[in-house]
């Protein structure tokens, strides 16, 4: 998805008065440098969706940093007192975005992180970012030629956003549903469960009934899962050593690293690389 990479800005935003939704801007860019910083604080007023494809951006709340890996979008009301940014040091970060601006956004945005932060995690596969996708392939073409479609193409998007995030996770309780996020969010500097209890202000014990009440998996199980998964993705998108992709996913090293992987997938982490028919998806969540 999104092989090529390149953005589209459209020329007729002054067609209609105070539309409600505005397709403003529309790209996918891959950023390697540390020069790469946005301050939000004075940015003109818009909405920012912005989904890692590959490598890791950082993400800064005003009061913590926080990782966004491949699955994670931010959707960013600006201006404000946040900012994002590139590390050097690990792979390129790729990522999608779009850039909303009208009346009605608002709404939508409070509705999609009404249960969440600004930070969401989605599947490349999920309603969302395969909309994302085809309006940016539109974009690339030339197909969208009218503030009508744009319009139509944002409302899409947003309104499939908002189903995504109603979908299945309010079912769960509310504890469990934090703790998803920020094991989804933290993953790699979380010391273990017991942290996310004391985040929540819970204990470790009544922390893990409720997840497997819910999810039929332990918190412990569900976080190795995660950094797992991001392994993986470290070990067939870039050249880092093993040892530093251990780190980078949340394991204290890379030996420990090696045994988790190969119980849970079966093969070393070094095979898994230098097999190409391997497939990693069969740890996906």
């Amino acid at each position: 998805m999104f092989d090529t990479c390149g953005g589209y800005a459209f020329q007729f935003l002054d067609d209609i008065d105070n539309p409600p939704v505005q397709l403003f801007s529309i790209g996918v860019e891959e950023r390697d440098s540390a020069s790469y910083c946005w301050h939000n604080k004075n940015r003109d007023s818009q909405y920012l969706f912005q989904y890692t494809l590959s490598g890791c951006g950082f993400y800064f709340d005003g009061k913590k940093e926080h990782r966004i890996p491949p699955g994670t979008a931010m959707f960013l009301r600006l201006p404000g007192d946040t900012s994002y940014y590139y590390k050097e040091g690990g792979a390129p970060w790729r990522f999608g975005y779009v850039l909303l601006r009208g009346s009605s956004v608002e709404e939508y945005y409070r509705l999609i992180i009404s249960r969440h932060t600004e930070l969401l995690s989605l599947s490349d596969t999920d309603a969302p970012i395969k909309k994302l996708e085809h309006i940016y392939q539109l974009s690339m073409a030339g197909k969208i030629a009218n503030p009508f479609l744009a319009a139509s193409l944002a409302m899409d998007f947003l309104t499939s956003l908002v189903w995504e995030r109603s979908g299945p996770q309010p079912s769960l309780p509310f504890l469990v549903r934090q703790a998803v996020q920020i094991m989804e969010t933290d993953f790699a500097s979380l010391c273990g469960v017991e942290e996310v209890a004391e985040r929540l202000r819970v204990s470790a014990s009544h922390l893990c009934r409720e997840f497997v009440r819910s999810l039929h998996i332990s918190p412990l199980d569900y976080l190795t899962r995660i950094r797992l998964q991001y392994g993986a993705n470290l070990l067939t998108q870039t050249n880092r050593r093993i040892e530093d992709i251990a780190l980078a996913s949340g394991f204290s090293n890379g030996n420990y690293f090696a045994r988790v992987f190969k119980k849970s997938l079966g093969s070393s982490p070094r095979d898994f690389r230098n097999n190409s028919e391997t497939e990693h998806h069969n740890i996906t969540l």
